[in-house]
């Protein structure tokens, strides 16, 4: 009977044990399940709240691109720039390098690029003023004028898109040396190539006051002429002349009220208005990176300044900007003198017309 009591016992602490493990385990298996159900939600939760976001951002974003859109429909490339330009600061559009970002957009995303060169000087009538150039949608080229006196961007044109073979490099012959020339002008049957670097200097100043005069004047006609006679070849001129008549200088004479009085209106109406025709030269060089040469140089271009006496002077290359300016004074008037200026000495490069 003992026995049967100390079995019985036993068969029941086993069982007890066993049951104890057993519940240990499920409460282990129940805690995990329970953890992992935890991580599982809040990795949804995350998932979800992820995909909200983006969908507020993607909204955002395209509502900002369907506002730009809207604010330039319809708009021309030139509009566009207007809309995008005048009023502006350059300094606040162009970087340490003095150029816009070449991955500026606008309007509908196309891209903006900065052109090496400018033109920093007077108009015919004596007003200052700087152009810069752009082009945009990576073919058209236009003019930004810039009021030197708030530096805003006061003006958009259009000025340029090239045609044929613009830009392409024609291998030439000068004086028994063969050279690469680069095409500027497509005429159909003929082409005009620009000179790589200049062909040799000329000097232009002297002290002799009436030479002076007189170099100011013809200043076209002399540039033109040293082109011909260098190259030895007639269709030669000199940049910044017409490209269709080179020798076409009817400029009318400049006066001024300061020119009227001083020495009894001596020389009043004796030296010419300034011209802008280089500008078409200027601007194809510029767009296909022909501005920078082995020197500065001259072009066929007079400028006036006037600013306590009365500048004459002929237009100029800088070497180290590719800025045109009217660097080089031949001769001027004041109060006080009048004098011819020595010192204009520089480099020209020529336009020759050859067939294709």
């Amino acid at each position: 009977m003992k026995t049967k009591l100390k079995q019985t016992n036993g068969i029941t602490l086993i069982a007890l044990i066993i049951t104890i493990i057993i519940l240990l385990i499920l409460a282990m298996v129940s805690i995990r399940i329970l953890m992992n159900e935890g991580i599982i939600k809040h990795a949804q939760n995350a998932a979800n709240e992820y995909q909200r976001v983006r969908a507020e951002e993607i909204e955002k974003i395209d509502i900002t691109q369907e506002h730009i859109a809207q604010y330039y429909k319809d708009d021309s490339d030139l509009e566009v720039l207007k809309k995008y330009f005048i009023g502006k600061k350059t300094n606040d559009l162009i970087k340490e390098n003095g150029f816009i970002d070449d991955e500026t957009t606008i309007g509908s995303g196309q891209k903006l690029k900065q052109l090496t060169g400018g033109i920093w000087a007077f108009d015919p009538n004596g007003a200052m003023y700087f152009w810069s150039y752009v082009t945009y949608n990576e073919k058209d080229c236009y003019r930004l004028s810039t009021d030197i006196y708030t530096s805003k961007i006061t003006n958009v044109e259009y000025v340029y898109t090239p045609k044929g073979e613009e830009g392409k490099k024609y291998k030439h012959t000068v004086n028994g040396q063969e050279e690469e020339w680069i095409c500027i002008y497509d005429n159909g049957d003929t082409v005009q190539l620009v000179s790589p670097n200049t062909i040799g200097q000329i000097t232009l100043g002297t002290n002799d006051v009436d030479q002076a005069i007189y170099n100011y004047n013809n200043v076209i006609h002399i540039l033109n002429k040293f082109c011909r006679d260098t190259l030895n070849d007639e269709t030669a001129r000199c940049i910044g002349s017409n490209p269709e008549d080179p020798d076409n200088d009817e400029a009318e004479t400049y006066i001024s009220d300061d020119l009227a009085i001083w020495y009894n209106g001596e020389y009043n109406n004796k030296g010419k208005k300034g011209n802008q025709i280089f500008e078409k030269d200027f601007v194809r060089m510029a767009y296909h990176g022909l501005i920078p040469s082995n020197e500065g140089y001259f072009i066929a271009a007079r400028e006036v300044s006037s600013s306590g006496y009365v500048s004459f002077d002929s237009m100029f290359v800088m070497k180290d900007f590719g800025w045109i300016a009217g660097d080089w004074m031949l001769w001027s008037v004041s109060e006080k003198e009048v004098k011819g200026n020595e010192k204009p000495v520089g480099g020209v490069r020529a336009i020759v017309t050859v067939e294709k």
